[in-house]
């Protein structure tokens, strides 16, 4: 095939793509019930007066410019840790120039380093919205739990809320500032506490996450070279590739239990000891290459994949913040995902809810290790869930790497996280 034709091609597929990709994100758009989430107000009067509730493609296009300018905006927080991220960015490149009389940046990169980096940006986008605003209402005012208050709550929801506002009160955590519609205490929660919490409620789930991957990668790679024989010679698909058989090999340790009537806390705090200490040469493989894998990686200071990586980790970031939470959010969540894995885990025992082999039981590991009631259980439980995302992300990044070339993975990455049905 000649060079022209290839490049003709290649045009015409990235053109297909970019105008599916808008066609789909103006549909999208234009449907009634996204349109009332996704706009400001004063443009769904301009829209209902421009097209009628059934012309979808009118009110996606129509409505698009609004959606962009309504989603910068209404979180300052955003804007805020853009602002702080550029700055950061900026001494780096001023460094970076002093030291090399070049605007070409190389950083050695490391596992542990790319671990430090991400929690660094929870950190910012935590402390960025403790100074941030939910309309006229900043973000640390809370209310005292009431039923009036938290309308459609259960008893459950209310006395958990109940206990963490008044440890906060004997903490010495709240001022108040005055009541909330007659009915409830309203205060303000001090950012030394709230920094605290950092590190009592946002930091522990991810050091979880971190050992959870840590046992997934053992596991794998030791039946890859145990029982598969597999040899893999490339850092990242070997990481992805024992990542994703140490999830085949936990759900079947999993299962196991749930058949023989032991599931219970003792036999998931068994696994998690055992595991690494049958597999105790993959264990010191892994934590090896964490701390003294590297590579090097050079761009400009200009370059749009430095812009793309940090939107990626950014957006993984914030999505971390968001799952860290006590309840699940949603019928899925609550009816489902989070429900089946809490509900085997009470039984003690293989329900018929839970009979396939599927990730429930890796999301059961939250409830089972640190009780079905349990608060820091339901978000480990969220948190193991927000883990499969993770790695579908690195899987979509591996194979943009290898088939489309250097540079395509760091691209279809962000793409495939911002899809609406992602």
């Amino acid at each position: 095939m000649r060079k022209t034709t290839v490049q003709i091609l290649s045009i015409g597929l990235f053109v297909a793509l970019l105008g599916w990709g808008l066609w789909t994100m103006i549909y999208y758009l234009g449907v009634p019930s996204h349109t009332a989430i996704l706009v400001p107000e004063a443009a769904k009067e301009t829209l209902r007066g421009l097209c009628g509730p059934r012309e979808v493609i009118c009110r996606g296009v129509y409505g698009f410019f609004p959606f962009v300018w309504h989603t910068l905006t209404r979180e300052p927080v955003f804007i805020w840790y853009a602002v702080i991220s550029a700055i950061f960015f900026g001494l780096a490149v001023v460094w970076n120039f002093i030291r090399t009389r070049g605007f070409e940046l190389q950083w050695t990169m490391a596992p542990w380093k790319i671990t430090a980096l991400f929690v660094g940006m929870v950190w910012l986008l935590f402390t960025c919205m403790l100074f941030s605003q939910q309309g006229t209402v900043p973000f640390r005012t809370i209310v005292e739990p009431k039923a009036e208050v938290y309308r459609g709550a259960g008893e459950e929801a209310l006395a958990a809320l109940k206990r963490n506002y008044n440890e906060l009160k004997e903490r010495g955590c709240l001022t108040r500032i005055g009541t909330f519609g007659n009915v409830s205490e309203a205060s303000e929660i001090s950012v030394l506490c709230l920094q605290g919490s950092f590190f009592t409620r946002i930091l522990p789930p991810l050091l979880l996450a971190i050992v959870f991957l840590f046992e997934l990668l053992v596991a794998g790679r030791f039946a890859l070279r145990k029982l598969l024989r597999v040899p893999v010679h490339r850092a990242l698909p070997e990481f992805l590739l024992s990542m994703g058989v140490g999830v085949g090999v936990w759900i079947i340790l999993l299962w196991i239990g749930a058949v023989a009537h032991i599931y219970v806390a003792w036999y998931g705090w068994a696994l998690a000891i055992i595991v690494p200490i049958v597999a105790f040469r993959d264990s010191q493989y892994w934590l090896d290459r964490f701390i003294n894998a590297k590579w090097s990686v050079k761009a400009v200071s200009y370059s749009g994949m430095i812009l793309l990586a940090w939107f990626l980790l950014s957006y993984l970031a914030f999505n971390y913040i968001n799952v860290v939470r006590p309840f699940p959010i949603g019928w899925d969540d609550l009816g489902s995902y989070l429900n089946r894995p809490r509900l085997l885990v009470s039984y003690g025992k293989f329900v018929h809810s839970m009979a396939s082999f599927q990730w429930e039981y890796l999301t059961s590991l939250g409830f089972l290790l640190f009780g079905f009631d349990s608060t820091f259980g339901a978000t480990s439980a969220l948190v193991i869930n927000w883990t499969e995302g993770l790695m579908a992300l690195l899987a979509v990044y591996l194979i943009g790497r290898t088939f489309l070339g250097e540079g395509r993975g760091i691209l279809a990455a962000p793409v495939y996280s911002t899809l609406q049905i992602v």
